[in-house]
């Protein structure tokens, strides 16, 4: 029988070991705090500002994003964030600064699910922090948070998944932690994040059918799905009616070639700009299964070192056998990384499937075979550990060899992976003068890009400067048009930017004469005020999409691919609203299950006679000797 107060006093231990752990590792970020950051930091800084402001000064959940593309989606937007829990960090402390933190409450978290899912391994309470290491201190955490893909912060999440996902065989409550944690990636703007978990989850529910029987792992996947996709309907359904709208199909070329596999894994060099070698080698987008580099390293790195690398080779030697499942799960989605260049390619074939087609870069996949990795480099340390306990006098010897072990381990992830961090934030905070008149919101094409000595000369860019200046076009209240919209080229963009000839306003008359002029403008409302001899049209310059309405009912109309409405002299003010059906139907399925899993919890004992005959309720305990 477990002691609740001995889960308590391990619980307590690991939250401060992840916090002075991700404090330290996280420090340089805060060394300026209200530095911008490099490459598509800019694009995310926007992403989070969009909202604050929406939400804080306009009072309005941001479901419309006027200031991108020429007017587009912001809750529908597969990387919006302000539904997660987390964004609470930016509402309090704005943009950069709560990101910023947000980026060191992650690295906690993941921290400690790699932990508790290391533990559920029979890794002992000194052991299980190996695998916890590695998978979150090596740089396929590092680098792409560096370089802005705020996406990835959901990665943290997914040993939490795993780790609800193994418990809930044996406890069905644990389907609710899994689903839980799948809604907070895609709530965190990570879709890359759920969509490969939730793959891993069905490989492993036909890789467990031999244990558990077909019923049973059918169920429980089942049951997290439906859970998963009933949670997060309020952000599902919008995204899912966007991505239908505009399907996105790509056809890059991307993967691993066993060189940069190499140096991804166990070469020193992880930063942002590590690819000097492949352009001196003119190996940069070479194609082959052997050599080449696909993408830069934000895409590729994942340094774990030479002793990680020892001890999954012992672990995988000695474990595979029993961890077969584990084992495999890691050849598949090594499989899926080297993408492109494997033959046959695992990673085409996926992308015949629904959802998957629309996915880009196959590195990604390293997110599930990394952590495989981990926990089988955790076997190995702790087949080490095991081995000593039986050959060396007291315990406290091999206590402290392991400790040394993951000392050293972990002062090479510092030394290396902890670099890239560094680098990230070198840009000095860009202010804007805004107007404090709100009607004069205006649409440009772009801005120039920037880095820490300012504003680029025009379509300069590098490594080290910002990929976009969504950010501070925002702050001066107004929209960047000329972007390529959510990597989609086919998503159209209609908004007439100022600087064209063409421009007549954000709103103009089309086959009406008089004025029009925005009496209030907000994000997702507008106020127009309309004075016409004649019948006609009132345009706004922003892209049409469905779920604009009228106040009183009127439909609003495609002009030459921008918001119309038609009008006439008794016409004195119209208000447009954006509010799209995906939106309030998601909502109240969100809502109503919320409700449902309340109720769950505080009637947790009252379970269907059929679950408690699929799913027996038995304890795991974990063995404190280790034995794996």
């Amino acid at each position: 029988m477990l002691n609740p107060t001995s889960i308590l006093k391990e619980v307590v231990l690991a939250a401060t070991v992840s916090l002075v752990i991700a404090a330290a590792f996280t420090a340089p970020i805060f060394n300026n705090w209200e530095n911008l950051g490099v490459e598509d930091w800019d694009e995310h800084f926007f992403f989070q500002a969009v909202p604050h402001r929406t939400l804080l000064e306009y009072k309005q959940m941001p479901l419309w994003n006027p200031y991108y593309c020429g007017g587009s989606v912001m809750l529908a937007n597969p990387q919006s964030r302000f539904l997660s829990p987390s964004f609470l960090l930016i509402l309090l402390w704005g943009p950069v600064l709560g990101i910023k933190i947000e980026i060191f409450l992650h690295f906690v978290i993941g921290l400690l699910g790699g932990y508790f899912l290391a533990r559920s391994y029979h890794l002992d309470k000194l052991v299980a922090w190996l695998p916890a290491f590695v998978y979150m201190l090596s740089s396929m955490f590092v680098l792409p948070i560096s370089g802005g893909m705020t996406w990835f912060l959901s990665v943290a999440y997914v040993p939490w998944a795993i780790f609800g996902y193994m418990k809930s065989f044996k406890q069905p409550r644990y389907i609710i932690l899994s689903s839980i944690c799948l809604v907070f990636m895609f709530l965190g703007g990570g879709p890359y994040a759920f969509t490969i978990t939730l793959l891993c989850f069905i490989l492993y529910t036909i890789l467990n059918i031999p244990r558990y029987g077909i019923a049973k792992n059918v169920l429980l996947t089942g049951s997290i799905l439906i859970w998963t996709i009933c949670l997060g309907a309020i952000k599902f359904l919008p995204s899912y009616d966007f991505m239908n709208t505009y399907p996105r199909q790509l056809t890059e070329y991307s993967g691993y070639s066993v060189e940069s596999l190499y140096d991804s894994l166990f070469d020193r060099e992880q930063k942002l700009t590590t690819i000097k070698k492949y352009f001196d080698e003119k190996t940069y987008d070479q194609q082959g299964f052997w050599s080449g580099l696909s993408y830069f390293m934000d895409e590729n790195g994942m340094y774990v070192g030479w002793i990680a690398g020892g001890l999954f080779l012992l672990g995988i030697g000695l474990h595979g056998m029993r961890h077969w499942q584990l084992v495999l799960l890691f050849l598949i989605f090594l499989w899926l990384g080297f993408g492109d260049r494997a033959s046959p390619s695992l990673w085409q074939l996926l992308q015949q499937l629904p959802v998957y087609d629309t996915m880009r870069v196959a590195q990604r996949f390293r997110i599930i075979f990394m952590l495989c990795f981990a926990l089988l480099a955790g076997m190995g340390l702790q087949t080490i550990k095991n081995f000593l306990l039986h050959k060396l006098p007291g315990v406290s010897a091999a206590n402290g060899i392991a400790f040394i072990v993951i000392l050293i381990l972990l002062g090479d992830l510092f030394m290396v992976n902890r670099a890239s961090f560094n680098e990230a934030f070198p840009i000095p905070p860009i202010t804007g003068q805004r107007s404090d008149n709100q009607t004069t919101f205006i649409q440009i094409s772009k801005y120039t890009n920037y880095d820490k000595n300012g504003f680029l000369k025009p379509n300069e860019l590098h490594v080290t400067s910002s990929w976009s200046a969504l950010y501070p076009v925002f702050l001066l209240n107004m929209g960047t048009i000329d972007y390529n919209c959510f990597t989609n080229p086919d998503i159209p963009k209609n908004a007439i930017p100022a600087n064209n000839p063409k421009y007549k306003g954000e709103v103009f008359l089309h086959e009406a004469e008089g004025k029009v002029e925005i009496s209030d403008w907000t994000p997702n409302r507008l106020k127009i005020a309309v004075n016409v001899s004649n019948a006609g049209y009132v345009v706004v310059n922003q892209n049409y999409y469905s779920g604009w309405h009228a106040d009183d009912g009127r439909p609003i109309e495609k002009w030459n691919g921008l918001l119309a409405i038609k009008v006439s002299p008794e016409d004195k003010m119209i208000e447009l609203y954006y509010r799209p059906a995906s939106f309030v139907i998601g909502g109240i399925v969100s809502l109503l299950m919320v409700v449902l899993l309340v109720l769950c919890v505080f009637f947790r004992d009252k379970q269907p006679k059929i679950l408690k005959k699929i799913f027996r309720k038995e304890e795991e305990p974990v063995e404190e000797t280790g034995s794996v």
